[in-house]
């Protein structure tokens, strides 16, 4: 079962899911689901540091089996920050997450109105699905090569 078990303080492509104004993407959770603070810089990476450290965003990492319309599954990486991260440990108090089909829908197009509605969907995976899922390869939670890992209370990431 995924854990959502921290307590955020809220202060690209590739293998990421980007979603853009008035899209969604549907799929289901898989493997562990990573959790750091991080210190973007100007190119693009990140650093991960201390919770607590001054400038410092929390964000967590997660692999979706991403549905598309033809039925294909993909492994994508999941990457955002304290809110969304709250919604989904609070969908994971009543469903398990790893096998329970999600909608994940963008409204808004700015960083002042943007969005995100987490919906879980009632209707139960076929057979065939849920072998597709289970065979994905996923994806390293670090597969952007841009992260510049940094030990967290001595312990690396």
């Amino acid at each position: 079962m995924l854990k959502f078990d921290q307590d955020p303080i809220t202060g690209g492509g590739g293998n990421f899911i980007k979603i853009q104004a008035g899209e969604s993407v549907t799929g289901v959770l898989r493997g562990e689901v990573k959790t750091s603070y991080v210190i973007w810089g100007d190119d693009k990476t990140k650093r991960e540091v201390d919770a607590g450290t001054p400038g410092s965003k929390f964000t967590f990492t997660v692999n979706m089996a991403v549905f598309d319309p033809k039925g294909n599954v993909e492994a994508k990486l999941l990457e955002h920050g304290a809110k969304m991260y709250k919604e989904l440990k609070s969908l994971a108090e009543e469903y398990d997450l790893s096998s329970t089909v999600i909608k994940i829908k963008r409204t808004g197009s700015t960083m002042n109105d943007t969005v995100y509605s987490i919906m879980p969907l009632a209707k139960p995976m076929q057979p065939a699905t849920v072998a597709k899922i289970e065979a994905l390869e996923l994806l390293p939670l670090d597969a952007n090569g841009k992260v510049e890992a940094e030990p967290v209370d001595g312990i690396p990431f």
